[in-house]
């Protein structure tokens, strides 16, 4: 396989997972894996492919974290759920049965 055709199956494979999107963060291994595998691209350049997938996979749901952990972190759960309820009606219908064991007579 020569320099520029390896090239140019790189630059489609990149093209191909750009183009996916945020969903490649999600994706497992094993579905990189057969997603790559049209490009038929050496094993070491496959494996590192796969070992930054998991880095950016990793640091992205690192980072989310964080995010999502100072965002929750300024909610006042009490002051809302205080501020729903003084909207809204709360219904709840609750059906309780105590039913005898049946025992087999043996």
């Amino acid at each position: 396989m020569g320099a520029d055709e390896l090239k140019s199956q790189i630059s489609e494979a990149m093209k191909k997972v750009v183009l996916t999107g945020v969903g490649t963060i999600f994706l497992t291994e094993e579905t990189i894996r057969n997603y790559m595998s049209e490009f038929k691209l050496p094993k070491e350049l496959l494996s590192g492919f796969l070992e930054n997938a998991a880095k950016t996979k990793h640091e992205f749901l690192n980072v989310f974290a964080k995010e999502a952990a100072q965002v929750l972190s300024h909610i006042d759960f009490a002051s809302e759920a205080r501020k729903f309820f003084e909207k809204h009606k709360l219904r709840l219908n609750i059906e309780l049965s105590f039913d005898p064991i049946k025992k087999d007579k043996t």
